[in-house]
């Protein structure tokens, strides 16, 4: 017998046959190329049903549901083709209760479990539960009705400021039956979570600010000020004691469940404080940073988890976009994964309760070696973030996240003596201002060929300029010289380059 200890502190450890675990672990074999459910063959299917059924028999191993729900949990798994998602079928007795606490903590047990599998759907998946074949929506107290129109709070807001609510993941929080002040996570691979995300997340307030955003961070950020009943510095304590701190007669935030008598009672009133607090202050987006676990430390790279909501899977997809962008500008970081399509989680409360876009950003595993490396890199968090920045900008000016490229010009014929000039023109969202850069195919110098021409400051400076080649004498009668045009914008991303060539030609021929 083996037992295998859950990623969150506080779920309880399962129990399973040694043999389970040896079936669980030949599942990791290569499976090739990600596919859509619907594009995979009986075979492949059959085989990816197995692995998930026998991960999420690993997790539930007997589990019961909460302390106040003794009988174990059974789980029935189907591949739904329709919608690209594993649906994981949970006893109907559970129904009730599936936008609690404790549901939100078994779906990040069997995620935690799941989720090296999810790598073999290609496009937008994730896991979607329903109780005894009902979707959540069956029982009337899970039915959120219509969200509430934007106030004129809002409104009035769009056209000067958006505000965006920053939410650094964990913290330590007071456990009632030990009677001490304790982290949410465990250290990992040199990684405290809890203590990580305030660092990533002091560099997205910083991008976002330079955006001209108004941000609301959820944890204190200051190394000097100690809360006091913990004797813990402020910027390590979750987000509920700064709310509790900053708003003593709003209970409802951080408080939201006073009746709760459990020994993590006030871990999950930090959970739910976040989306709480965004919706009191009418915040234009929720922007939550974590970083990941997963059972086997083979799973890497930086995912999105969302609701199944079109604003959020489209505020999601600027934002992996995006972050991709910012991370493999910098070589070493250029083979760090980013997932393509966000990861749909239809019972997670942070999303859910928010009632505006919101997007959990997964930066990295920390459970995978390599991944941990590159969450301690300074410059690995700030392009991340900035990435992640760059996609919340790209969300509100309702603009495609697309590969920042210097677009061709038609081939000119010049003569000696006439400057030949070419119109500058680009796709993608670059941050000005930008710098030009040319190489000319002609050069004979071993080196600096490449020369910086301008920065350009706006898309009307970048209009007025042009790249200019004066032909000469030895120009001629010889291959078009071919000019490479590339630029590098303010966040540092390099262009794709394009080629313009001119034909030299005696003014005879000359033409444009």
């Amino acid at each position: 017998m083996l037992e295998k200890t859950a990623c969150r502190r506080g779920l309880v450890r399962v129990t399973v046959f040694a043999g389970l675990l040896a079936a669980y672990s030949s599942s990791f074999a290569s499976h090739g190329a990600p596919k859509m459910i619907s594009d995979m063959s009986a075979e492949e299917r059959t085989s990816l049903l197995h692995d998930i059924e026998t991960s999420v028999a690993t997790a539930l191993g007997g589990r019961s549901f909460s302390e106040d729900d003794a009988l174990p949990v059974t789980a029935r798994i189907r591949l739904d083709s329709d919608t690209n998602l594993v649906v994981v079928d949970l006893d109907e007795r559970l129904g009730p209760k599936a936008l609690s606490d404790d549901m939100q903590d078994l779906a990040e047990l069997v995620r935690y479990h799941v989720i090296i599998h999810l790598d073999r759907i290609d496009g937008i998946t994730g896991i979607h539960y329903t109780y005894g074949g009902f979707d959540r929506e069956h029982w009337p107290e899970n039915q959120k009705g219509d969200q509430s129109p934007r106030s004129s709070l809002r409104k009035r807001r769009e056209a000067t400021q958006p505000v965006a609510v920053v939410s650094p993941g964990h913290g330590i929080y007071f456990h009632s039956t030990y009677k001490d002040w304790r982290a949410q996570r465990e250290t990992v691979n040199g990684i405290l979570e809890d203590e990580l995300t305030p660092v990533l997340a002091a560099h997205l307030t910083s991008d976002l600010e330079r955006d001209r955003v108004s941000v609301h961070n959820l944890r204190e950020t200051s190394q000097v000020f100690m809360h006091q009943p913990s004797s813990n510095p402020w910027w390590k304590m979750g987000a509920r004691y700064l709310l509790e701190a900053k708003m003593p007669d709003k209970p409802e935030i951080w408080n939201s469940r006073p009746d709760d008598r459990r020994r993590d009672r006030e871990r999950r009133e930090d959970l739910r404080s976040r989306p709480l607090y965004a919706n009191y202050v009418n915040a234009d987006a929720l922007l939550q940073v974590h970083t990941n676990a997963e059972a086997t430390g083979k799973a890497s790279g930086l995912r999105v988890i969302v609701h199944p909501r079109a604003a959020d899977k489209r505020l999601a997809g600027t934002v992996l976009c995006s972050a991709r962008e910012l991370i493999h500008t910098k070589q070493e970081f250029a083979a760090y994964g980013v997932q393509r399509a966000p990861e749909v989680a239809s019972d997670n409360i942070e999303n859910g309760l928010a009632d505006m876009p919101s997007v959990i950003v997964e930066v990295g595993f920390h459970t995978n070696p390599s991944d941990a490396e590159h969450l301690k890199n300074h410059d690995f968090q700030q392009l991340a973030m900035r990435g992640v920045a760059k996609g919340y900008r790209l969300f509100r000016e309702n603009k495609p996240c697309e590969d920042f490229a210097v677009e061709a010009q038609p081939d000119v014929v010049g003569n000696p003596g006439i400057d030949v000039k070419f119109p500058v023109t680009i796709r993608g969202n670059p941050l000005f201002p930008v710098g030009i850069w040319t190489k000319e195919s002609n050069c004979t110098r071993e080196k600096g060929c490449e020369s910086f021409q301008k920065s350009v400051y706006n898309l009307d400076g970048l209009a007025k300029y042009k790249v200019g080649y004066l032909c000469k004498r030895e120009d001629l009668d010889k291959p078009p010289v071919e000019i490479t045009v590339r630029m590098k914008d303010f966040d540092g991303v390099v262009s794709k380059p394009a080629v313009y060539r001119v034909q030299c030609a005696r003014r005879t021929a000359a033409r444009r």
